[in-house]
């Protein structure tokens, strides 16, 4: 995550060496198959105030569509998406982090404001979903 934030951060893409083209769309199958591990962290995502971060989740399952179903090659905007998928992705990803490390602190500021003890086996109000003794109060 540090490293996402710091700029520090690149995908990695298959490249294809007989047309010498970027594979993008192994990428965009493993990230739609980690999507479908945990949906309910990126449906929260859509309700998260920035609204860079829903473009880019749109954007991202634009493109996991894109990669399901037959499209039409020809089309101007599959076109233009095709070609452009190996540089917007990286810059989808970085929005949704931030996006998702704001709601997290979000998270955070509101359960600390609203309760003064937390019980060690209760949820840690880091928002990681962990338990307390688990998480925080280990530091």
């Amino acid at each position: 995550m540090r490293d996402i934030d710091r700029g520090r951060y690149a995908l990695l893409f298959d490249i294809d060496t007989r047309h010498n083209e970027v594979l993008w769309e192994l990428w965009i199958e493993g990230f739609e198959r980690a999507m479908a591990l945990r949906p309910d962290v990126w449906d929260d995502l859509l309700y998260v105030p920035d609204k860079g971060g829903l473009r880019a989740l749109v954007g991202l399952r634009t493109l996991i569509a894109m990669t399901d179903v037959e499209t039409d090659s020809s089309d101007e905007l599959t076109v233009l998406l095709t070609e452009a998928a190996p540089d917007i992705i990286p810059n989808w990803v970085q929005i949704l982090c931030a996006a998702r490390l704001s709601d997290s602190m979000h998270q955070f500021f509101n359960a600390s404001a609203m309760s003064t003890k937390v019980q060690r086996d209760g949820p840690c109000p880091c928002g990681s979903s962990k338990k307390y003794e688990k998480c925080c109060s280990m530091n």
